[in-house]
């Protein structure tokens, strides 16, 4: 059974009407906002087709969300999931198809590029090419920033071509938009070529850049706290070295930047997180931590205590996060391990209770057409009990009995692996999503280990 994740503002509703509830109007209201995007999205994406397949799956999108709205009218809720579980469906499809670097590995250029070019060829409206015109030139400037900053740092026989890779992405980009505005097709079709050639250039600035931040992370690697581990590390060792009178460009980053991040990203996969139940308590005790990371940082600029003091209370915030963040890396499960089975659909259906992506009526599905097997033990109970009382406490503990009681499938040595399981949220993702569709985590041969240094 595939299981398609929804916009959470969608299951609420489909949730309350599964229940009955009399009052749904702000449901309703909700649906109708997220419903509202979904129409931006195929105006946006719909102003072009790469192949007849792409025109297909945009026109059946279309197709379905009328079916949606109609079902809408009198909140039937048996004819708006299919629709609804489709279009989505597709959506997917659709975004995977063009996320492929078919002329650019920049998206922005390869966006244009592929919208203009199924203009030119009679796939798509001028009104595609025109609304990539600002991402594009957003990107140009991005890059013409990113050499401006990191000049001094290449090597000087480089720095011509890529000047050269600037001045053609940025001439590419006046002449398409001279073009589209007299209407020229040939002048469009010529500023194609000049727009691959600059950008195809600039990739080696995009590369060395990759690889620089790699170098940083690998240097910088005491802290395994995720995303800001390299930061918060370099922001220790640069106030090491200088007065303190010099440390407030480094706080002010680490206020507005680094522990906006860090906070951000902890937000949003906590409650996603599935822990035994004696490796619960992780969670209060990061939420501690990261409440006296942010202490420590509020008194790096008090002058009541030493600067002595103030870096050793950071640097011992960040030592304590460290290691809570270790723990919760090895402990927290992760369900990559059933990709592809019977407890796979059920460990992603659950993953999806706990997002808010999956409604009941998935899992009320899911029961039926495969029941749990009978050594699974109470998982099928505690998944029967949550329809009844959706306590999210029940779903946890089914992943985790789950997890316990389904052995790991003998490895088949002639197969290689199509998912990966993000190691905070437990999303299964498809290989070649990156990051993580639901939290951001990147993933890497150890699972997640990018994801906290990235």
């Amino acid at each position: 059974m595939e299981i398609v994740h929804l916009p959470p503002a969608m299951v609420g509703l489909l949730n309350a009407l599964r229940e009955g509830e009399a009052d749904v109007d702000t449901r309703l209201e909700e649906f109708r906002s997220e419903r509202q995007a979904a129409g931006r999205w195929l105006e946006f994406h719909g102003a072009f087709s790469l192949d007849t397949e792409d025109e297909k799956d945009l026109e059946n999108i279309a197709y379905l969300f009328e079916q949606v709205d109609e079902a809408l009218d009198d909140l039937a809720l048996e004819r708006l999931l299919p629709p609804l579980y489709q279009a989505v469906a597709l959506m997917e499809r659709v975004n995977k198809r063009r996320e492929q670097p078919h002329f650019s590995p920049q998206p922005a250029v390869n966006d244009f590029i592929m919208a203009a070019a199924a203009y030119l060829q009679g796939r798509g409206r001028k009104r595609g090419v025109l609304e990539r015109l600002p991402m594009l030139e957003e990107s140009y400037q991005s890059l013409r920033q990113l050499y401006r900053l990191r000049k001094d740092e290449l090597k000087s026989e480089v720095r011509p071509e890529l000047e050269t890779g600037l001045r053609h992405l940025k001439r590419g980009l006046e002449e398409a938009r001279s073009a589209l505005e007299a209407d020229e097709r040939d002048g469009l079709h010529d500023s194609l070529a000049r727009l691959s050639g600059g950008a195809g250039i600039l990739d080696h600035l995009l590369e060395w850049e990759r690889q620089d931040r790699q170098r940083y992370q690998a240097r910088y690697r005491r802290y395994n706290i995720p995303l800001v581990g390299s930061d918060l590390e370099l922001a220790l060792e640069t106030a090491r070295q200088v007065t303190r009178e010099d440390w407030r460009r480094g706080v002010r980053n680490l206020v507005d930047t680094v522990l906006p991040r860090l906070f951000g990203f902890w937000n949003q996969v906590r409650w996603l997180l599935v822990l035994p139940m004696e490796d619960r308590g992780l969670l209060e005790e990061i939420d501690l931590g990261l409440e006296r990371l942010e202490d420590a940082v509020g008194q790096l600029m008090v002058s009541e205590i030493t600067a002595e003091e103030a870096l050793g209370e950071y640097a011992a915030a960040c030592e304590s996060l460290h290691h809570l963040f270790s723990s919760l890396e090895s402990r927290a499960l992760r369900g990559d391990r059933y990709a592809g089975t019977p407890a796979g659909a059920y460990w992603q259906v659950g993953t999806g209770l706990l997002a808010g992506s999956v409604p009941l009526v998935a899992l009320e599905e899911l029961l039926l057409r495969s029941p749990p097997l009978a050594e699974w033990g109470e998982v099928g109970e505690l998944m029967s009990q949550f329809l009844r009382r959706p306590d999210l406490e029940l779903v946890r503990e089914a992943l985790c009995l789950l997890h316990e009681l389904v052995p790991e499938p003998e490895p088949d040595g002639g197969s290689v692996p199509d998912s990966w399981s993000c190691g905070f949220c437990g999303f299964v993702n498809s290989l070649g999503q990156h990051p993580c569709r639901r939290c951001g985590a990147s993933p890497s041969a150890s699972s997640i280990e990018e994801a906290w240094e990235a």
